[in-house]
């Protein structure tokens, strides 16, 4: 079990134990971030981490350490910002990512990147590609939206909802 936080990582193996990852930006193979927001496994079984100080943390399978995707400032076709908060896998082995008001794909296999929206509600804070490939979006400022690749997002209206317990 991984839980990603403002501390780093966490790691609950099957023993009961666990450990913490803290940042190690400047450490071959360290985490590069200290801040962790949404994590997800990829069809190898690597596990990419949204980094809110550092762009996209990725472990590889064999846990030889971490590999670091980010933005570049003269490189127009690295991810759009330093700071991504939202991660998620496409059914293709690629992932989307999510930052301070954009949404970039990225290629884990040549580790290009294609920017796919701008101004996106605000900061992306939550992503999922359902079955139909539309990718849905939480924007801190807007609220929940779907994309349907090459359209324009669409703000999907929702209900108040509450649960209660089954009697």
């Amino acid at each position: 079990l991984w839980v990603g936080s403002r501390q780093g990582l966490y790691l609950q193996d099957g023993d009961g134990r666990t450990y913490h990852f803290q940042g190690r930006p400047l450490s071959p193979g360290g985490l590069p971030g200290g801040m962790v927001g949404q994590l997800a496994m990829d069809r190898e079984g690597g596990l990419w981490f949204a980094l809110n100080d550092a762009g996209l943390a990725y472990l590889a399978p064999g846990w030889d350490g971490f590999a670091r995707f980010t933005h570049l400032a003269d490189e127009p076709d690295s991810l759009t910002g330093i700071a991504a908060y939202a991660v998620a896998s496409r059914g293709d082995g690629g992932l989307w990512v999510g930052g301070e008001d954009w949404i970039d794909q990225l290629d884990p296999a040549d580790g290009s990147v294609r920017h796919v929206l701008r101004h996106a509600g605000g900061a992306v804070i939550s992503l999922a590609q359902d079955a139909r490939w539309r990718l849905w979006y939480v924007a801190e400022q807007g609220g929940l939206y779907v994309y349907a690749n090459g359209g324009k997002p669409e703000q999907v209206a929702t209900e108040q909802a509450h649960l209660s317990r089954p009697q």
